[in-house]
């Protein structure tokens, strides 16, 4: 399932590359589609929410809003969640079409939240992280870091990677969102140059180094390996 830049939704049989349907979308289509059970789940930036039914890309039933979203959703069992630019985070009931609730953060969010377990995490202009129970759309924590959440960040079992300008890294426990420790990398822009792995945070600087998420020390520096991979 994809989708083109004049809002073209495909489905494509991938055994031989059939076009198994083509559905138009009237909006500007923003983020990775979603599915859940037999449907697709498609997100607008001006808001909308389309359901399409899998077989054959009928329109279900959508959602409109006048927020915009400019942030991927999750899904979590029936639920939908929908991050809004304005910082309102809202859980739609997949089988009642209701909402379910609705979370306020206090800038806007342009980062995809990331699901984990029963938590949602993520962070707003606000200079804030949060975490939320995902199926009460409580706060468990909220931890003020400082700077704007503006890069996609890194959750491990224990821990959180947030990336900032100016190369600054700081992580947060996921307990309870206090600051485990903060590194800096001078002359560094993180932008799609990290990534995580089970037990370890890769950056390219453009030496390609390992960091151990726990603790923040250095696992390996390989600028050999880092070479190749640019190569």
């Amino acid at each position: 399932y994809f989708y083109d830049i004049y809002n073209r939704m495909y489905a494509i049989d991938l055994k031989n590359g059939k076009v198994l349907w083509v559905s138009l979308i009237k909006n500007e289509i923003s983020g990775k589609p979603l599915i859940y059970e037999n449907f697709i789940i498609i997100s607008t930036l001006d808001g909308g929410i389309y359901v399409l039914i899998r077989s054959d890309g009928h329109l279900l039933y959508s959602y409109e809003n006048e927020d915009e979203i400019n942030a991927g959703l999750n899904i979590y069992e029936n639920l939908l969640i929908v991050p809004y630019k304005s910082g309102k985070v809202v859980a739609y009931d997949m089988v009642s079409r209701k909402q379910v609730w609705v979370f306020s953060a206090g800038g806007i969010i342009s980062v995809s939240p990331v699901l984990r377990d029963d938590n949602l995490y993520f962070g707003a202009w606000d200079g804030t992280f949060y975490s939320l129970d995902i199926k009460t759309g409580k706060s468990i924590w909220i931890s003020y870091v400082g700077n704007n959440i503006t890069r996609d960040f890194l959750v491990f079992d224990n821990v959180i990677v947030l990336f900032f300008s100016k190369g600054e890294v700081v992580c947060l426990h996921r307990e309870n969102g206090s600051i485990k420790w903060i590194k800096y990398f001078s002359t560094v822009d993180f932008n799609y140059n990290y990534f995580s792995g089970e037990k370890a945070l890769y950056v390219f600087l453009p030496d390609f180094i390992a960091i151990d998420p726990i603790s923040g020390g250095m696992l390996f520096d390989y600028r050999e390996r880092a070479f190749n991979l640019y190569k």
